[in-house]
């Protein structure tokens, strides 16, 4: 099919474009045959499109036209007086610094779901709360915060359920919450160890550069996860960040992501190579320099 790009005042025309490639793609096929080659996002009909979802979860048909927003414009990861990225930001290093032995932190990045042609419930599962992870650490008592970010939470576009509507396990707790913005969620199941939070705001989905991916909203999460369970000689912590949902009908390109801490808890929890993630970025905190 034939799609039109809008950047700024030009319109970029891209041929033999198919269904069921991704934004990623897109971004690739417009850097090949019109030599753009800056960080943008995409957007059509004002839902910000994932660099791993097929265009075709977008309703993307020939003589769609996609408009391409660099980063430069709309403040991503530079957003300084957003509130609900400010609050992100405190929270994540709060999470951090405060952790406890046996903890796993699981950072999503762009994973509000607006639904998928396959199966909507997996996607939401895999991307918002991974059941090997969950099971896991539910069952052996292990801290579990789970953290998604998506500017989509804050003013759902679609009627597609969310991890918290999938399940009667989750109940928003109205006190801390604020509005849809920043969202805290109670776990009903025992022990009491497992914790969901939503942020509705706007960061960049991490690019393939070198240091790219040991921050999110601006934190130095690697630095500080590292940090932490060197000075408290925790041996059983794990974190996890990044976008995660990869599937057949998407590019090759896998799920961009940071592993870092107990390859033992890695690998219980079902996170190895060739199995549930991508190791795109795997990090050792006993050789991992900031």
């Amino acid at each position: 099919m034939i799609i039109k790009i809008q950047l700024n005042d030009k319109s970029y025309i891209l041929k033999d474009v198919l269904p069921n490639a991704s934004s990623a793609d897109v971004k690739r096929k417009l850097s090949t045959e019109h030599n753009i080659n800056i960080p943008m996002t995409l957007k059509f009909k004002d839902r910000q499109m994932k660099d791993n979802v097929p265009l075709s979860d977008y309703q993307v048909q020939n003589g769609s036209i996609i408009t391409a927003l660099p980063h430069n414009l709309i403040g991503v990861q530079k957003n300084e007086t957003n509130e609900t990225y400010e609050a992100l930001k405190k929270y994540l290093s709060n999470t951090i610094n405060n952790m406890k032995e046996d903890t796993f932190i699981f950072v999503s990045i762009g994973c509000y779901d607006p639904g998928h042609l396959n199966d909507s419930t997996n996607s939401v599962i895999k991307q918002q709360c991974p059941k090997e992870i969950y099971d896991y650490c539910q069952q052996n008592n292990i801290n579990l915060y789970i953290i998604l970010v998506d500017e989509g939470f804050k003013d759902p576009k679609t009627k597609e359920k969310q991890i918290y509507d999938i399940n009667n396990i989750w109940q928003r707790d109205k006190k801390i919450s604020k509005g849809n913005e920043i969202v805290f969620y109670q776990n009903s199941q025992k022990p009491e160890k497992i914790f969901l939070s939503t942020f509705a705001t706007n960061i960049e989905e991490w690019s393939n550069e070198k240091i790219a991916y040991r921050k999110v909203a601006g934190t130095p999460i690697c630095d500080l996860f590292v940090r932490a369970v060197k000075s408290k000689k925790y041996k059983n912590c794990c974190l996890a960040a990044g976008t995660f949902y990869v599937d057949n009908l998407c590019s090759k390109q896998p799920g961009n992501c940071l592993l870092a801490g107990s390859s033992d808890l890695f690998t219980k929890c079902g996170i190895v190579k060739g199995n549930y993630y991508v190791e795109r970025h795997v990090i050792n905190p006993d050789k991992y320099q900031p």
